[in-house]
């Protein structure tokens, strides 16, 4: 579970058909703007450029007012039945105390 607070966040979903691909429209926030990403609850989405994991950007989840606030894509196009998918996340907290992070 994640606390209130400012997430920065690089994403990877990946299928596990021959080939590892990834599923995401910009997974790792490397172009100038948010599209295709949505936040819910009452989170807001931005891009930062000080603390990356690689690359220029990383997206910074700010305004969360409780834990389920975030950002997220569909991937309802993306994904099909009967496949198995592995799936990471480069996720820091900007401040506060630690968390337990599901995996």
């Amino acid at each position: 579970m994640i606390s209130r607070g400012t997430l920065l966040l690089g994403i990877l979903l990946s299928a596990q058909i021959g080939k590892a691909q990834n599923l995401l429209t910009r997974p790792g926030f490397e172009i100038t703007n948010t599209s295709g990403w949505y936040a819910f609850d009452s989170a807001t989405i931005s891009l930062e450029t000080g603390v990356v994991h690689s690359g220029t950007y990383a997206a910074i989840v700010s305004q969360r007012t409780a834990a389920n606030a975030g950002i997220a894509q569909s991937l309802l196009k993306a994904l099909q039945n009967d496949h198995f998918y592995n799936h990471s996340a480069r996720v820091r907290l900007a401040a506060g105390t630690n968390h337990e992070m599901h995996k």
